[in-house]
């Protein structure tokens, strides 16, 4: 993941990259989830087409994949069925929280080792984990 790379081993700066991708993606996925409802098949293609580019620059590689399922879905000839658009708006749903979820995990262990540092105590830390 490309996060890996920009934040080598700056817990912190990841969190808040995190954060501002999820600050981007989220009201997206909010209008996504609106116009799925509606059945609005042209603005959804539009909608994923712009999640699919947001996620994928920030290496978000699942939710790309998931917006591109959604984009090409919602961009057939033939107009997609109501439970294909929501199918494929549920995998989107599924890994934004994942993402939010990793996040989460983040700014945990960032609070522990402060609080053990605080104490005077020496935390393990793995790359990656």
């Amino acid at each position: 993941m490309r996060l890996a790379v920009v934040c080598e081993d700056d817990e912190s700066l990841r969190i808040e990259l995190i954060g501002k991708f999820l600050a981007d993606a989220e009201p997206m996925v909010a209008k996504l989830t609106e116009l799925v409802g509606y059945y609005e098949v042209r603005a959804v293609n539009q909608l994923a087409q712009a999640l699919t580019s947001l996620a994928g620059n920030a290496g978000a590689v699942e939710l790309r994949d998931a917006a591109l399922r959604l984009e090409a879905a919602s961009a057939q000839t033939c107009t997609p069925t109501s439970s294909i658009l929501k199918a494929e708006m549920s995998s989107i749903l599924r890994t934004l929280e994942c993402i939010r979820s990793v996040r989460r995990s983040w700014w945990s262990r960032a609070i522990d080792r402060a609080e053990a540092l605080r104490r005077g105590r020496p935390t393990v830390t793995t790359i990656g984990s």
